[in-house]
């Protein structure tokens, strides 16, 4: 395997298991998911960043600043309304079609 396809694959892994880890665990900062992933910041911005702009994670506000003070970080979210899935079962006699946002909750029609 070449070099630049080997990073390649270690970009799509970490990016999976960073959208993993927030749809599994809800609202986390950076820091929080540097502490559990062991990626650096500057990286896992790029992956924030990529993500934000897909849609798939927002920014829900920031945390309280620590008791030395600074900058406020930002939450980030897993978006479940971010994109949808359709299934449909047809048999004979019979229709049956369901949507799901991306956390696998049936979508109501309003």
């Amino acid at each position: 395997m070449t070099s630049v396809r080997k990073q390649k694959t270690i970009k799509q892994i970490n990016r999976k298991v960073i959208l993993n880890l927030l749809r599994n665990s809800g609202e986390m900062s950076i820091s929080d998911i540097s502490k559990k992933i062991s990626l650096s910041k500057p990286t896992l911005m790029k992956i924030m960043n990529h993500y934000m702009k897909k849609g798939l994670v927002i920014i829900t506000g920031k945390w309280k600043s620590t008791y030395e003070g600074g900058k406020k970080p930002n939450i980030y979210k897993f978006n479940k309304y971010g994109g949808y899935a359709v299934g449909i079962n047809i048999s004979a006699s019979r229709l049956f079609a369901v949507i799901t946002n991306l956390k696998s909750e049936i979508v109501e029609p309003e």
